[in-house]
């Protein structure tokens, strides 16, 4: 997620001048890079006659062409295989032949969260709390003060 702000930057002196590895390991494991990214959903409280046009731009959102204007806009965040295999993606950042490569060698971690057990508690709380303040019903402040409340109770 930040190699856009060296990478796109001319006056910074990391542009062109970097690799992507996976993080360095410890005696006996293994070389991972932790991807993270965006949940998209439907929130079950929005009205019916929404919903199929939630799930039209969702399509859209997810689609390859929309991850392809992504990564012509500056994203250097790996889209699917389809577009990061594109010639004209490849051209514009090392990081997409980078993770692929990361990928066929297993080193990818798609579960970059802490290994507790109310890990999935505590995303459901934070979502449900910030759904409300996105829309409008409490400040971030109370927003977080609520999840980090709930989260307590839990743990």
């Amino acid at each position: 997620m930040l190699a856009p702000y060296f990478e796109l930057d001319d006056s910074s002196p990391a542009q062109a001048q970097t690799g992507y590895l996976p993080h360095p390991a410890g005696p006996n494991a293994s070389p991972v890079a932790p991807v993270g990214g965006y949940m998209m959903g439907i929130p079950a409280n929005l009205p019916k006659e929404r919903v199929a046009d939630a799930v039209a731009a969702l399509k859209v959102f997810t689609s390859p062409e929309a991850q392809k204007l992504y990564v012509q806009n500056g994203s250097r965040t790996n889209p699917r295989y389809s577009v990061a295999a594109d010639p004209d993606v490849r051209r514009m950042s090392p990081i997409f032949e980078a993770v692929d490569a990361m990928s066929w060698r297993d080193e990818l971690q798609f579960w970059p969260r802490p290994p507790i057990p109310e890990i999935n508690q505590i995303i459901q709380i934070c979502g449900e709390e910030f759904h409300d303040m996105l829309r409008g019903i409490v400040s971030p402040k109370e927003a977080l003060r609520r999840a980090q409340g709930r989260a307590d109770a839990i743990i």
